[in-house]
């Protein structure tokens, strides 16, 4: 007898979802930008420049800063690869109230991923250390919290960053490459909150080699996103030698940065700024809705998400989804044999539906407020929680 359980945040009876700008749009800031350079003795080559991204009063190079204060993002490029190739992700983060570096490190054929990772630390704290700075433009500009993230070389050695600097908030890879040392091996004890994001036909860096065991080997909070029809090189801004080497894949390049930016920006404001109005991007209905349309394919580990519903057998494992989440009071269940018959209960236990659906199950019954869906047999139930917007 195969069985199937679920849980579910609803959210009914006048309870609406706050409308927001999409996080793939260009956010409510200017951006400024300027070339930076430090020294950290601790490097094997000391001086370190970088190119930054940052909120400013008005657009252009060297404008005054925004005020208040924002997170710091380091962003690191792929093997053989410009720093500025990724202008236009970098750019749309500073948007939306980002200050973000990308280092002028590790470029040719003699690389060091370790080091790479080190010298991408080095940046972070440089602009975390600035915000106390009188005599620094980051001055009183810096929030505290910070994330590492790159693409290819620059997605691995992000995540050696995060097995070295754990006081991190957030690492992202965009298909991100194994590095020497393994950076798969050393996210077998990360904390930091991952995500990688990467292309269903990278044939430079495949998932299966790649994000999928990286995924796999993270303990704490995690989450992947798979572009249907991505490739490995068009997270940059333009064709570059990258392109020569990589196979094209369906996605446009304007489409997949376009939903990088998506899931990257609800990623990055949720664990930088505590900010759950994008969380459906990490999980529920929104996500849940590309995922059904084949944008995407998805898997996540996080708190803030309910756990994509499985159906369970003895030796079989299916994806079976409920959407939207949150709901209005109906609710759509894929992925399974239908007839089904269903049974809702409230928070206290207490059993408040038996009904048996063929696709739809309507709760516009209910109340408003949190509600576990037993689909078939016997099974218990795991505790899942969402925040409120």
């Amino acid at each position: 007898m195969k069985h199937f359980y679920f849980q579910l945040l609803l959210l009914i009876s006048g309870i609406g979802v706050v409308k927001a700008q999409h996080p793939e749009l260009v956010g409510s800031y200017p951006v400024g930008e300027q070339a930076i350079s430090f020294v950290d003795a601790n490097l094997n080559q000391p001086t370190v420049s970088a190119y930054l991204w940052y909120p400013a009063t008005s657009a252009g190079n060297q404008t005054p800063f925004a005020s208040g204060q924002f997170p710091v993002v380091v962003f690191g490029h792929g093997f053989n690869m410009s720093y500025l190739d990724y202008k236009n992700l970098c750019s749309h983060y500073a948007s939306h109230g980002y200050i973000v570096a990308a280092p002028d490190v590790q470029n040719g054929f003699s690389v060091d991923h370790q080091e790479y990772a080190h010298e991408m630390i080095a940046v972070k704290d440089y602009l975390l250390n600035s915000g106390n700075d009188n005599t620094s433009i980051l001055y009183q500009h810096i929030s505290g919290t910070s994330a590492i993230m790159g693409h290819s070389m620059g997605g691995g050695s992000a995540y050696l960053a995060a097995g070295i600097d754990t006081s991190l908030d957030a690492v992202i890879g965009l298909a991100a490459a194994e590095t020497t040392p393994s950076c798969i091996q050393s996210l077998q004890t990360n904390q930091v909150p991952f995500q990688g994001i990467g292309g269903s036909q990278d044939n430079v860096c495949p998932e299966s080699t790649n994000l999928q065991p990286m995924y796999a080997a993270v303990i704490g909070e995690k989450h992947w996103v798979s572009l249907t029809g991505g490739a490995h090189c068009k997270f940059t801004d333009t064709t570059t030698l990258c392109d020569l080497f990589s196979g094209a894949g369906t996605l446009s390049r304007s489409t997949q940065r376009s939903l990088t930016k998506r899931y990257t920006t609800s990623f990055l404001e949720y664990y930088l700024k505590g900010n759950t109005q994008w969380v459906s991007f990490i999980c529920g209905d929104s996500i849940t809705s590309d995922i059904g349309a084949g944008i995407v394919s998805a898997q996540y580990q996080v708190n803030a998400c309910y756990p994509l519903s499985i159906s369970e057998s003895e030796n079989n494992f299916e994806r079976v989804i409920i959407y939207p989440n949150p709901s209005n009071g109906k609710v759509f269940l894929s992925g399974i044999n239908f007839p089904v018959n269903c049974r809702v209960y409230d928070v206290t236990g207490k059993l408040v539906l038996v009904k048996e659906i063929t696709d739809e199950l309507s709760l516009e019954s209910l109340t408003s407020g949190v509600y576990t869906i037993h689909a078939g047999e016997e099974k218990p139930l795991k505790v899942v929680i969402l925040p409120e917007n």
